[in-house]
């Protein structure tokens, strides 16, 4: 997943496409609840790269 995180972040994702992560060294945490299936299709990882970079580019 492209984006910021550093080193020691975590995240996870569930088969509706609910995706969250954190980043406990820079205090973020950032998560997107979806409700559909197929799991993890190219729009939805696109959506979640997306958010994620632009929660960092705001920071």
């Amino acid at each position: 997943m492209p984006g910021a995180r550093r080193a020691g972040s975590g995240a996870w994702a569930g088969l509706l496409n609910t995706h969250f992560w954190v980043d406990p060294t820079s205090g973020i945490t950032g998560a997107i609840y979806t409700q559909f299936l197929p799991f993890v299709p190219e729009e939805a990882m696109t959506m979640y790269a997306d958010f994620e970079r632009a929660l960092y580019a705001a920071l």
